[in-house]
């Protein structure tokens, strides 16, 4: 799943969807985010692995295409973001 995340890392600093003010995409924070937790009392679970995998898939394949939208991309964040936890 890392190199998954990395690649998608790459692919989220090269796409343009929603900037935060360290002009980080919100999916480069969230693939930098998910790494920063693992080993912690917090680390993503297994079932959230899981639907994370599927889901960075999905965003890698859009990233590569040259016909998906950013609203595509954008949709596919907001997924993301409601499988992790607040934690």
């Amino acid at each position: 799943m890392a190199g998954l995340l990395l690649t998608a890392c790459a692919s989220a600093t090269t796409t343009s969807t929603v900037s935060t003010s360290n002009n980080l995409s919100t999916a480069a924070e969230l693939v930098l985010g998910t790494l920063k937790l693992e080993g912690t009392n917090t680390a993503v679970t297994s079932t959230q692995a899981i639907q994370l995998l599927t889901l960075w898939e999905g965003y890698q394949s859009l990233s590569d295409s040259d016909i998906s939208s950013k609203v595509e991309l954008e949709a596919l964040v907001k997924q993301i973001q409601g499988t992790m936890t607040t934690d």
